[in-house]
């Protein structure tokens, strides 16, 4: 996950990483894990993860969106 896109998006929203986790069903911990990329999340929350963040799946992996 590219933590400074996923940071910045959760500030521009003013959520917390434990709001996202709650919201796709994952704990806060899970969350983090994911934020320092020591865990791969699935395809299924990856999409529901950028969809809240209002991010592309290839933006909060660290590619670049497509206009």
């Amino acid at each position: 996950m590219n933590r400074a896109k996923a940071l910045k998006a959760l500030a521009e929203k003013g959520m917390t990483q434990r709001e996202v986790a709650d919201m796709i069903g994952i704990s806060p911990a899970m969350f983090s894990k994911y934020m320092l990329n020591r865990n791969v999340m699935r395809v299924d929350m990856a999409i529901r993860t950028a969809g809240i963040l209002g991010l592309t799946v290839e933006e909060l992996f660290g590619g670049e969106k497509d206009d």
